[in-house]
């Protein structure tokens, strides 16, 4: 089952496919220009209004977790095992890394996991192999998250992916490979990355 959950975020510019969608907060307005009418909003509202005539589900404003980290709670206790998560650029700093940190996390709940931003998917995968549909000519990065990481067996690249060794310390070690094929492929042997693929 798809989901998509709509962050709050000042660079909400792509069409929201998903039939089913959950607002963190303030990002239901977003959903709203679209002409969507959110299945649920869920936030504590301390940068919103809280909107009238809408699923609401209200929480406290002091809390361990943000809105995005208890919409994605709530999609996977609903049995949704495809997210797409809106948003996740375009605000803070801070706020960017906790939002791919979403990424992480699902992807470590079993469940399938993609940020969409206008112009990029974003991904995160661990140990495994992997095999994205993209186009000729396009470019894509790969950075380490939150740990160190190997990659190899790269196909479909410009640049090689062979026993590459990705370090929090050289975040720039693979960003901006071009695939030459309109898939590509490879495997992460240690760590976790975030795939960034241009569209």
């Amino acid at each position: 089952m798809k989901a998509a959950i709509i962050l709050n975020s000042p660079n909400l510019n792509r069409h929201i496919d998903e039939e089913v969608v959950i607002a963190a907060d303030k990002g239901y307005e977003f959903a709203l220009k679209q002409g969507i009418i959110p299945d649920i909003v869920i936030g504590d509202f301390d940068s919103s209004a809280i909107p009238t005539n809408l699923n609401v589900l209200k929480l406290n404003v002091e809390k361990n977790e943000t809105d995005g980290q208890e919409a994605l709670a709530y999609a996977i206790k609903k049995g949704y095992d495809e997210i797409a998560i809106y948003g996740i650029s375009g605000g803070r700093l801070d706020h960017e890394m906790g939002n791919l940190s979403l990424l992480k996390s699902g992807e470590e709940q079993g469940v399938s996991m993609v940020g969409k931003e206008y112009d990029v998917d974003i991904y995160f995968k661990s140990k495994g192999k992997y095999a994205f549909k993209t186009q000729k000519g396009k470019e894509f990065s790969i950075i380490t998250f939150m740990e160190d990481s190997i990659i190899s067996n790269g196909i479909g690249v410009k640049y090689p992916i062979d026993d590459l060794r990705l370090s929090s310390n050289s975040l720039g070690r693979a960003i901006s490979n071009v695939a030459i094929k309109d898939e590509i492929s490879f495997e992460v042997l240690e760590g976790g990355v975030l795939i960034f693929l241009y569209r």
